[in-house]
């Protein structure tokens, strides 16, 4: 009985030292497993890789989000930075000196006009000049008779009344001599031009030549258009509804046709006090504080007016992935993740091309490290979609922009090579 009493003691403490101690094959799956576990949400590609597959990064930015009003227009010079350039005397055009494009200066001249007219009117007024000297000295004579009692009166009202005439007539004739650009004072000393220069008014570039070399233009007719882009600006058109949530000064984000991928910014200094008919709409117009070099008036735009100075953390939604009922972005990191076997091959259906060792292949050849973390999502508008972390994010973190679907698809494939 004491035997037996002894061989269970020692049978039930062989038990617990087993139970107690696992062999180093089971510590090593173990370990295994939970390295396994890290590497679900991780993944690296080269740069060839992420190219291939339209990967993009960049930093988490903060937008305004919601609280806005879409509006659309177009973009417009205020009416004093707008010339149509005209001529105010009919001629054949003699020399055009710009093209469209041509950036000028208010005076310069953009074409020459000649026309038999010019010089009768330059010899009308030389006859002009000459008459009104005769009268001037007919006009003393009479008017010092008539003073002295001598000759009468009725002479002397005629002879003042061609002195006044003739004096209005060389006035008016001086006076289209300076619209034409044509000194009068040399044409009083017996100079004749004949041509007259066509100028611009304003500064800026030509946006329109509307003749040709030899035509005959009319006077007032439209030969060129000049625009000053300097004071562009976006008129915007605002529906009904929206006009009581507006004021100058709110933010204004847009884009314009052409160039969708840069956003501008503006601020509303002016709210339309009339309502368009069709569609019932005010115009709101907004002055551009970036971009005004690129833009041209009459750019179609698109934009939000912003009535909440809020911003959020935001993301473009293409950066953001759904598995199940959980939203989830791609972090950039400085760790190598293990799924990188998978990265030493191009995608499926992919080819990289061998390059030189060396330089600018070697940075596309190295692999750079993504982890997926898991977000909540607010607002979604415009294109971006509100990002309200799980767990706090560094203020420097770079993350997926654009291909994030494509990055699960690459780490989902790297899932699968592990899991044989």
């Amino acid at each position: 009985m004491k035997k037996q009493i002894i061989y269970i003691l020692f049978a039930s403490g062989i038990l617990m030292l087993g139970a107690c101690t696992t062999p180093p094959a089971q510590e090593e799956e173990a370990g295994h497993h939970e390295e396994e576990q890290h590497e679900e949400n991780a993944v690296s590609l080269t740069g060839d890789q992420m190219a291939a597959i339209g990967i993009k990064t960049g930093p988490l930015s903060r937008r305004y989000l919601g609280a806005s009003i879409k509006a659309n227009g177009r973009l417009e010079v205020p009416p004093q930075n707008e010339a149509k350039v005209s001529a105010y005397q009919g001629g054949n055009v003699q020399r055009i000196n710009v093209i469209e494009g041509d950036k000028v200066q208010k005076g310069q001249t953009l074409a020459i006009l000649e026309h038999p007219d010019l010089i009768t009117i330059q010899q009308d007024y030389q006859e002009a000049l000459n008459r009104l000297a005769f009268l001037e000295m007919e006009y003393a004579r009479k008017k010092k008779l008539f003073e002295e009692e001598i000759g009468s009166g009725k002479d002397f009202q005629q002879v003042e009344s061609e002195y006044k005439t003739m004096q209005s007539r060389a006035a008016a004739l001086k006076a289209k001599l300076h619209m034409l650009d044509i000194d009068p004072a040399a044409v009083a000393e017996g100079r004749i031009y004949p041509a007259i220069p066509v100028k611009t008014p304003i500064s800026g570039y030509i946006r329109a030549v509307d003749v040709v070399t030899g035509q005959y233009v009319q006077p007032q007719q439209e030969l060129f258009e000049v625009v000053d882009n300097s004071h562009i600006y976006a008129d915007l058109m605002v529906y009904e509804r929206d006009i009581p949530r507006l004021r100058e000064g709110q933010k204004v984000i847009f884009t314009a046709a052409g160039m969708p991928e840069r956003e501008l910014s503006a601020s509303i200094y002016s709210v339309g006090k009339a309502f368009e008919e069709d569609p019932k709409a005010v115009h709101v117009h907004a002055e551009i504080e970036n971009g005004k070099g690129d833009l041209i008036p009459g750019m179609y735009v698109q934009g939000r007016i912003i009535t909440d100075e809020t911003q959020v953390l935001a993301l473009p939604e293409e950066g953001v992935v759904i598995e199940g009922d959980r939203s989830y972005l791609f972090l950039l990191t400085d760790e190598p993740a293990h799924a990188g076997e998978h990265s030493d091959e191009a995608p499926a259906g992919e080819h990289s091309d061998e390059g030189p060792s060396g330089g600018a292949h070697d940075d596309h050849a190295k692999s750079q490290a993504f982890r997926m973390v898991e977000v909540g999502t607010g607002v979604k508008e415009a294109g971006f979609v509100e990002i309200k972390p799980v767990t706090k994010l560094p203020d420097s973190a770079r993350v997926v922009t654009e291909g994030a679907y494509y990055l699960l698809a690459e780490m989902k494939k790297g899932e699968a090579g592990h899991s044989h």
